[in-house]
């Protein structure tokens, strides 16, 4: 400004930007009015609030075209332009807050574009004002008819106009001469980023008070989301981690956008540390992620605003290998968790290798205990899933927020009195389930280490019984409304699924019975099962059970008596 403006009061500035950079060119143009510029017609495209009542009078006052002083010279007018149902003019949506000054509002893509509604900003029914709150939408924030292509954020000449210095109609009219050439395009990560604004209004909390069945925490989307993520930490700490976790989940596309959230470009941190001699045995990664839309804030999502994911790789080593089966149960030595017991292997891994590291990375990637995001999703599979169930209790003790996570296939990690200690404390009375452990078929991991050696399972369950129906789920839970201590069995189609036997009741069972084969039976073949026992099984195991006692623990359906009378004209001889 020096350089150019000798003589301030000859100079005319204008000022402009999108999103955020039209934000802090309104804090230019306050910031060079005064320093004795003056600030010419400009227009700023649909920026943030910025500051409270006082500073929004002040600003419209001075920026609104009219003179401040007899015979000073007017600065502005400064005009806000603003299209739909823009979720950003409104934010921050906390009263403390206001809008200022003149709002240029295009209602679509249909309106004519010398015809916008013309107002001050924040009047009733003026502009982005006239929407209601819940029908915001952040997909228009990009959108305007006045920008090249209706679009202000999308390049799609990118390479020409970033990279070969050529105007907007310079390159279409080099694309239109040159139709059959593929352009090189704008990297995904460099592209802007449509983020619903965080709110301070608690949606996801008020959402999450009216929880009442684990059901309404289920998501498949969000599954499937976690499920990816969770995944990719299969790559390892190898160059390529951070494009793959940033293209895989995409606010715009992909599986994290179909659950109503991205992750954040550049926020991932990896986490690779040693196993006692080592190198590299373990490793997860860290990234924050973002709610895409505020109904994303509502039930089955329940997604805050913003928080950090942390994924860990499952077994891939004979390092994790060994940490596995150094399952001897050992004391925590809490006291907020009393009689609480962990796998020696994990316990030693979380706080000999991960807990550092990775409190560490969550910081990085913008997450602290007490800080303005302190809320951290949980994933992993097989192993992976055990030490996320871990980590998920350490975290808690260190103050983070642990939200709904998912253990993919996870193995059993600690005594009954452990996993109660999760259940009822990490959702810290908000909802019922603080995680659910996801299984498939007949794997043998979910259900290792045995009941029988002092492990206690998790307390919510998503069973898939098929690998390519995706509906066909049983959702089992051991913590009924608020925490009851009941187990509920909801299942999503009942028509496509085959009822499976209890594994705690399976893990009951005498020697003599199977466990594999009563895993598989549906409810005609554990009544055939039953039918072909012989007397001596029969006096050896349930000698003291009537059939139909026999036929519930063995199956843990609810039978009909038709079908309990004739499991036992079968079985006449017992």
């Amino acid at each position: 400004m020096q350089e150019f403006c000798w003589i301030k009061e000859n100079c005319t500035l204008y000022v402009t930007g999108h999103g955020t950079g039209a934000a802090i060119a309104t804090i230019a143009a306050w910031e060079l009015a005064q320093a004795g510029y003056f600030v010419g017609p400009s227009y700023l495209f649909a920026p943030p609030r910025i500051g409270n009542f006082e500073f929004s009078k002040l600003m419209t006052t001075r920026f609104s075209g009219s003179p401040m002083a007899w015979g000073a010279r007017p600065h502005g007018p400064v005009f806000q332009v603003t299209y739909g149902r823009d979720s950003v003019p409104r934010w921050p949506f906390d009263k403390g807050y206001s809008p200022w000054g003149i709002e240029v509002h295009f209602r679509d893509m249909d309106q004519s574009i010398d015809s916008p509604q013309i107002c001050y900003a924040g009047q009733e029914g003026c502009g982005v004002q006239a929407t209601a709150r819940e029908d915001l939408d952040i997909r228009d924030h990009c959108k305007s008819p006045v920008a090249d292509g209706d679009d202000l954020c999308d390049l799609q000449d990118w390479a020409q106009v970033c990279h070969g210095g050529l105007g907007f109609k310079v390159s279409k009219h080099l694309r239109s001469q040159m139709p059959y050439v593929t352009w090189l395009q704008q990297p995904e990560n460099e592209r802007h980023a449509k983020w619903h604004p965080a709110q301070s209004a608690g949606l996801q909390e008020g959402a999450l008070e009216k929880v009442d069945s684990p059901r309404e925490e289920y998501s498949l989307e969000a599954l499937q989301a976690f499920a990816a993520l969770a995944k990719v930490a299969y790559c390892g700490p190898l160059a390529g981690l951070k494009s793959a976790v940033q293209s895989t989940c995409m606010g715009t596309r992909g599986p994290c956008s179909k659950a109503g959230f991205g992750v954040v470009p550049t926020t991932v941190v990896p986490v690779s540390v040693p196993y006692f001699s080592t190198p590299d045995a373990l490793f997860a990664y860290t990234a924050l992620i973002r709610r895409t839309k505020s109904d994303f804030a509502r039930g089955p999502s329940f997604l805050p605003a913003e928080a950090c994911v942390l994924a860990f790789r499952g077994n891939i080593n004979s390092a994790n290998q060994n940490m596995t089966f150094n399952y001897e149960l050992q004391a925590l030595g809490d006291l907020q968790c009393k009689g609480c017991k962990i796998s020696a292997g994990l316990k030693t891994a979380w706080e000999e290798s991960f807990s550092g590291p990775v409190l560490q990375a969550l910081n990085w990637t913008g997450c602290s205990p007490g800080g303005a995001t302190d809320k951290v999703y949980l994933t992993g599979h097989g192993v992976g899933g055990g030490l996320a169930t871990v980590a998920s209790f350490f975290l808690h003790r260190q103050g983070f927020k642990v939200q709904l996570s998912w253990s993919l296939e996870g193995i059993r990690v600690g005594n009954p009195a452990f996993m109660d200690y999760l259940y009822s404390e990490l959702p810290a009375d908000k909802r019922p389930v603080a995680l659910w452990q996801v299984t498939h078929g007949n794997d043998g991991v979910p259900r290792w280490p045995s009941t029988e050696e002092g492990f206690g399972e998790y307390l919510a369950q998503a069973h898939f019984e098929s690998a390519t129906n995706a509906s066909a789920i049983q959702l089992c839970t051991k913590v009924g409304q608020r925490g009851a201590a009941e187990q509920q069995k909801v299942a999503v189609e009942p028509a496509n699924i085959r009822p499976d036997v209890n594994a705690t009741e399976v893990d009951n069972l005498s020697a003599s019975l199977n466990a594999s084969e009563l895993a598989n039976l549906s409810e005609k073949a554990v009544a055939s099962e039953i039918a072909h026992f012989s007397e001596r099984a029969y006096a050896t195991d349930v000698s003291n059970q009537s059939a139909r006692a026999v036929i519930r623990e063995l199956a843990n359906v609810s039978f009909n008596d038709s079908d309990i009378a004739s499991a036992t004209r079968h079985n006449a001889s017992a």
